[in-house]
């Protein structure tokens, strides 16, 4: 009886064992993510990737997801938080299993796709809204070589443009082979998601104030499309002036850097001083090579020169807070001396 009794003891404990076991058994070690998504866009999952492309334009970087996942399983950082998932690395998501122990990491990561740009000639709409066809064609008519594309290769630095040697032209009075003051261009800020930068230029050319800088190209051939907006108070006329730098840039400058410059839009022209519109230059840097330097030299603000007339230096910009007009000039703002001067592209 007492065997008996022992048995039955050791059953009963055997199955108390068992039952714990069993409730052990009962909390999943599922520790995935089941679904994402952000706005009610389905993101892909890839093993342990998580990922989706947004257009080129998308300027949004915190996105707030919402996650499905395994049966009592949590996760962290919570499901909801927002993140910038367009960030180097992605955002990372610890998923724990019900269970306490198990655990899974993913990475979800958006990417911008790249810009898009008119499949025959590599512009972007902006471009082609910026410049009529019809100057573009003319631009390359005179010698101006025009790399489009979606991945422009990175340009950032200033350059000194010279000699400036005039090699097209469609204004009747010009002699080409006829060299222009020496112009230093600083790009800055390029962006390649939205194939935008920033350009400032220096040079004997008036003043200007820009309002916007585009780029396309591949491997190491680039065109920079600038929108300069330059006010003479003295002849009371505010123009529009198209400038497109090109070239390959290499460690040492821009190699075979040709510069077009061609009258948008002459706001009227009253004094009859401006070349007309459609009508511009194209320059070259003879040496073909527009050297990398540390920066552009200061500007003069207006110097004399030898016959009495004034050389006004200026500073072009595509940053708006960076304006000038001619009551910052120093010395006598009259500009009739001008005319046909080595130090201006736009005026007859």
């Amino acid at each position: 009886m007492k065997k008996v009794f022992n048995y039955l003891m050791i059953a009963a404990i055997a199955a108390m064992a068992c039952t714990s076991c069993s409730k052990d058994e009962s909390k999943s070690a599922a520790c995935d993510i089941l679904s994402f998504s952000v706005n009610g866009e389905a993101w892909t999952i890839d093993g342990t990737d998580i990922t989706r492309t947004y257009p080129a334009k998308t300027e949004a970087t915190a996105l707030a997801p919402a996650i499905t996942l395994s049966s009592g399983a949590t996760v962290n950082p919570p499901a909801t938080a927002a993140q910038n998932f367009f960030a180097e690395g992605g955002v990372a998501y610890t998923v724990t299993a019900e269970d306490g122990t198990t655990t899974k990491t993913y990475i979800a990561k958006a990417t911008k796709a790249l810009p898009s740009v008119d499949p025959e000639t590599g512009l972007t709409e902006e471009i082609q809204d910026l410049v009529p066809e019809e100057i573009i064609q003319t631009m390359q008519d005179l010698g101006l070589p025009i790399y489009g594309g979606n991945t422009p290769p990175l340009i950032e630095g200033t350059y000194k443009f010279q000699p400036a040697v005039l090699i097209g032209t469609n204004i009747a009075s010009d002699v080409l082979g006829k060299v222009y003051s020496p112009a230093y261009i600083t790009f800055s800020q390029q962006n390649n998601g939205n194939l935008t930068l920033k350009a400032d230029e220096t040079q004997g050319t008036g003043v200007a104030t820009g309002t916007g800088a585009f780029i396309v190209g591949e491997g190491n051939r680039f065109s920079v499309f600038i929108n300069f907006t330059t006010t003479y108070t003295d002849i009371n006329t505010t123009f529009k002036v198209v400038e497109v730098w090109s070239g390959a840039v290499s460690p040492d400058g821009i190699i075979d850097c040709i510069m077009a410059t061609f009258m948008v839009d002459d706001g009227g022209d009253p004094q009859d001083a401006l070349i007309e519109n459609g009508s511009g230059r194209v320059f070259w840097d003879s040496d073909g090579l527009s050297e990398r330097v540390e920066s552009a030299p200061a500007v003069q603000k207006g110097s004399a020169k030898p016959d009495g007339s004034l050389l006004i230096e200026s500073v072009r910009s595509t940053d708006p807070d960076r304006s000038f007009t001619s009551t910052d000039l120093t010395g006598s703002s009259d500009l009739s001396g001008l005319s046909g001067s080595k130090g201006t592209k736009n005026i007859k």
